[in-house]
């Protein structure tokens, strides 16, 4: 299923326990930390002359931070070290972990002294200078806020619909009853598309207009999977060598590297599995005749509702000489997988999992096939050619494979 916009629905914060609030003058002093790498927060907070507030960032050796403050006299001083812009996370008084709450907001700061100015109750409207990143983030913010705005209906929609499938799913409903429910959140998503559509053209105006920005490049991490190759370099190259070597521009530049991998003009990454049947494939075995690669999930709607239409090209042009292989996004839901492959009776193929692990808490990549051709939105099909050369890459749209393979195979 595509993923939704950031900006629009989630909203992920890992907490760490501890302090950070002040920096020795021996770590300043001798080297741990640079003086041009320290921020120094300063803020005044109406409505509240005391307790306590919370500052939640990564450091600048990776680490999540929840700093914790007292508040006296309604000021409050926050200190950390960063390479580099980073947003952060201020907390007040809140009911929950909840982006929404009127005691919570989120900026950038960076290197140097940031002021900000805000009332109990209203963080959102705080008052932040010296950021520059959050001066050009504010213009950003500016831009989309109207039509965030008018989708909010539309977002609620989705999210109590997507909320109920969960309750649901967690319950063991029937499949019926899943099915349904999936088909609402489906429909509800699609209904929010229209809104996403007018937000990136938002954003490639911001992008075009602030090149070299931070921001840029932080926001070009959510469009990985849905602009086009090419457009995607041209961005990237005008960020510039220092935003290229932030750490969302080191980011873009890892992920283009796989996405040109997964490309027309590429040869084809080579990979092994286990398939269905509990049989060893590689993609070499295949070489010589046209191959389909079909990365999808058995939770992905617009994969299933897919399935019909490539049993049917499936059917068309076996016999000229193409296999398909569905690669799914399964690995923690083998059973959910398999049942998918039978109710949408796809076991015609060759069928595996990605290869993506989960092992001490952690994702382990190694044999991840999406991540050897830069999948990260599906459904995604990459067609081979039967000299191992990648010659299309394609979306949930049929119509641009279907035209593809009539001009490959003649009908």
């Amino acid at each position: 299923m595509r993923r939704l916009p950031v900006y629009a629905l989630l909203f992920v914060a890992v907490l760490k326990s501890g302090f950070n609030t002040k920096l020795s003058a021996e770590e300043i002093f001798h080297g741990q930390y640079f003086n041009d790498s320290i921020f120094v927060l300063k803020g005044k907070i109406s409505g509240q002359k005391s307790g306590l507030i919370k500052l939640i960032y990564t450091d600048a050796g990776g680490n999540y931070i929840t700093d914790s403050c007292r508040i006296k006299k309604s000021r409050f001083v926050f200190r950390g070290h960063i390479k580099e812009p980073t947003k952060v996370y201020l907390e007040g008084s809140v009911a929950g972990k909840n982006m929404n709450d009127p005691n919570f907001t989120s900026f950038f700061v960076e290197p140097g002294t940031i002021n900000i100015r805000l009332e109990s109750g209203q963080f959102k409207k705080a008052e932040i200078k010296g950021s520059k990143t959050q001066d050009e983030h504010a213009v950003y913010e500016k831009a989309i806020k109207p039509i965030l705005e008018e989708a909010q209906p539309f977002v609620r929609e989705f999210e109590d619909a997507n909320r109920k499938l969960m309750e649901a799913q967690k319950a063991e409903k029937d499949e019926n009853s899943l099915e349904e429910l999936k088909l609402k959140a489906e429909t509800a998503r699609m209904g929010i598309e229209p809104f996403s559509a007018r937000i990136r053209n938002k954003e490639r105006e911001f992008f075009r207009e602030y090149p070299q920005s931070f921001v840029t490049a932080f926001q070009l991490q959510f469009h990985l999977s849905d602009l086009p190759l090419d457009s995607l370099e041209a961005y990237y190259e005008r960020l510039g060598s220092q935003t290229r070597q932030s750490k969302p521009g080191l980011e873009i530049g890892r992920r283009l590297e796989q996405i040109r991998k997964g490309s027309p003009g590429s040869i084809a990454p080579e990979f092994s599995a286990t398939n269905i049947d509990g049989q060893p494939l590689s993609l070499s075995n295949y070489r010589g005749r046209y191959i389909l690669l079909d990365f999808w999930a058995s939770w992905c709607i617009p994969c299933r509702k897919g399935n019909p239409h490539l049993r049917e090209l499936y059917a068309k042009y076996k016999a000229r000489g193409i296999e398909f292989i569905g690669i799914s996004d399964d690995d923690r839901e083998p059973k959910k997988w398999k049942d998918a492959i039978a109710k949408d009776s796809i076991g015609h193929w060759k069928q595996v999992l990605r290869g993506l692990k989960f092992v001490n808490n952690s994702f382990d990549h190694r044999n991840d096939i999406n991540e050897k051709y830069g999948v990260g939105t599906l459904p995604t099909r990459i067609l081979i050619d039967p000299s191992g050369k990648i010659v299309g890459r394609f979306g949930e749209k049929d119509g641009p494979l279907d035209e593809m393979l009539k001009n490959i195979f003649g009908f």
